[in-house]
């Protein structure tokens, strides 16, 4: 959403283009954390992960097209904050608990 123009570039196309970036990123995400094994909730995934791309190529698009390198910049700093600031769900958590309980009780040196 970063790369998006402003509203005095596009007017009103720019709310509702972050709304709808909003929108899908929120439902992934929910289907994602919230829901367990269906086949039906995983094929849901995959069609907002696919919508989602899609919809990031035309961003793609229109950032080269009007030269927005700052965007660049945005998405290092924001990337980074997010990196180091932001914790792991407790699944992921739990999972990085049991891998590494079961390396070493196979005695196998690796960090994660």
């Amino acid at each position: 959403m970063a790369t998006l123009s402003s509203y005095e570039a596009i007017g009103i196309k720019a709310v509702w283009l972050v709304t709808a970036c909003r929108v899908i990123l929120g439902a992934e995400l929910y289907l994602a954390e919230n829901y367990t094994a269906t086949c039906k909730i995983h094929g849901c995934i995959g069609v907002f992960g696919t919508l989602g791309a899609k919809f990031a190529l035309g961003i793609v698009a229109l950032v080269t097209s009007y030269s927005l390198n700052w965007c660049l910049a945005f998405f290092v700093v924001i990337g980074s904050i997010a990196r180091t600031n932001l914790r792991e769900t407790p699944e992921f958590a739990d999972a990085r608990r049991r891998i590494k309980k079961t390396f070493d009780k196979a005695k196998i040196d690796i960090k994660i």
